[in-house]
């Protein structure tokens, strides 16, 4: 009998007929919300996972477009040889997904601080911080305390490792020759950039303390505190009409405030700084090298000059001294250190519209004037010698300028803390003779430093050195 083989030849057809059609795969839908209609091209529609999109969005520079996926990641702009505009692109995630085009970070008009309605927190792809966004505006903070609305009320004081809340503590303890920053905190509403100005304060003779800045960011007024002496001491503060009554009490420094080197051996291993107050020098004043301080903003009351202090790499040039309108002290010598090569030096003279003088005028007094040294990001930028900065700094101690800002730029050095200290207990300090010129030296924990007077004149130099 013939056997037949055709069932047994169609049976891997059949068999592959009865699978199931391979499934293609999911598709989402992105929605785009374009407020500012700069997407050239509709872009919404079905995509699948992983599947790039692209577009172009159409807009000004200074509208800073940009768009934002799911109201967490900012998209990234893609750069092509030859393209011209704002494209943009990113890998459909594996979900339904919203794209917002945005200005300037914002996808809808800005709501204002204090005003924000934020969604829970997120880990920003970039930063990898956590961070919150504005569910009606887009616009986006790592501040916990604004998306949060912890931002309240209160006074506190900081310094010497110690911290002074206003209401938890009934008196704040202060140590004479230490500095300390009076903070006063607001809410997000009632914050102000110029809300210093509605603050009175009003201390006794024996505590120093005036405005120094505010802080926007944290929506905080910061005030500079000296004691100038031991003892209790009152301050009263007016905010929003209410009045606030800080109770202080000053205790007397000790030895252990600072150092006090024993012999002129020790500053040796400070070269540097020897080396400056070594070579201190008198700088008598020539009308015909002055070139004038003059004060372009009358409104500002105030002024700066600032020039490099070293030219051709690393020759110390004194040409400075053509900006200094009275005879003062000036270092021959200010460091320049290979070692650290990325450094920042500069010379600063403030004056304002009393004390401006036109090329050639006779001497009048100063009221300031500084060289600093510094170096720049150590960690990345090679610097391997310890020494680390270096300020002298001259201001007349008894100039009194019209301008508010610019008596608190003086004050922060005259009532320095280390300077109240050595004019309470000047035992602390080593004697250290300059020509003419006797130095009151002292160290810190990383720091060296020296003060004197002469004349009208206080000057005050300092410099640190860090471990590398």
């Amino acid at each position: 009998m013939e056997k037949s083989f055709l069932p047994l030849l169609l049976l891997p057809l059949l068999l592959l007929g009865c699978r199931p059609p391979v499934s293609s795969s999911p598709t989402y839908l992105l929605t785009v919300e374009d407020r500012y209609d700069f997407l050239v091209e509709d872009i919404e529609g079905e995509y699948k996972a992983g599947e790039r999109v692209t577009f172009e969005l159409s807009a000004d520079r200074l509208d800073r477009p940009g768009a934002l996926l799911n109201g967490e990641i900012e998209v990234e702009q893609t750069v092509k040889e030859g393209e011209e505009g704002y494209f943009f692109a990113f890998a459909m995630p594996d979900e339904p997904s919203l794209l917002q085009i945005t200005s300037g970070g914002l996808f809808g008009p800005d709501c204002g601080l204090g005003h924000h309605l934020f969604g829970e927190g997120y880990i920003d792809s970039r930063s990898e911080r956590m961070a919150w966004r504005c569910l009606n505006c887009g616009y986006r903070t790592f501040d916990e305390k604004e998306a949060t609305d912890a931002y309240r009320f209160g006074i506190e004081i900081y310094g010497a490792n110690k911290v002074f809340e206003y209401g938890k503590e009934q008196t704040a303890e202060l140590t004479l020759g230490e500095e300390y920053q009076l903070r006063i905190n607001f809410p997000i509403l009632d914050y102000r950039e110029d809300i210093d100005q509605d603050i009175v304060i009003n201390a006794d003779a024996s505590v120093s303390v005036y405005h120094a800045y505010n802080i926007d960011s944290q929506f905080a007024a910061i005030y500079r505190l000296v004691p100038l002496t031991s003892g209790s001491a009152g301050m009263q503060m007016q905010i929003n009409d209410q009045t606030y009554d800080l109770s202080l009490e000053v205790n007397d420094a000790s030895s252990d405030s600072i150092g006090k080197p024993s012999s002129i051996a020790e500053l040796a291993v400070y070269s540097e700084f020897k080396t400056t107050i070594d070579g201190l020098a008198y700088y008598e004043y020539d009308p015909s090298l002055f070139v004038g301080l003059t004060v372009d903003d009358g409104r500002m009351g105030y002024s700066n000059e600032s020039i490099d202090v070293f030219v051709d790499g690393d020759t110390y040039d004194t040409s400075y001294l053509s900006y200094l309108s009275d005879s003062v002290y000036y270092p021959a010598y200010f460091p320049y250190v290979e070692a650290n090569p990325i450094s920042n030096y500069r010379f600063e003279v403030a004056f304002d519209s009393v004390t401006a003088s036109e090329a050639g005028s006779p001497a009048k007094q100063l009221a300031f004037y500084g060289l600093y040294y510094s170096t720049i990001d150590p960690d990345h930028s090679g610097a391997k010698d310890p020494f680390d900065s270096l300020s002298f700094t001259c201001v007349n101690l008894d100039y009194q300028p019209a301008n508010e800002n610019f008596l608190e730029q003086l004050n922060n050095i005259r009532q320095d803390g280390t300077v109240v200290l050595h004019q309470t207990h000047p035992e602390y300090f080593f004697e250290y003779q300059v020509e003419e010129l006797i130095l009151s030296v002292y160290t810190g924990a990383s720091s060296i430093g020296a003060i004197f007077e002469f004349g009208d004149y206080l000057y005050v130099i300092r410099a640190t050195y860090v471990d590398r």
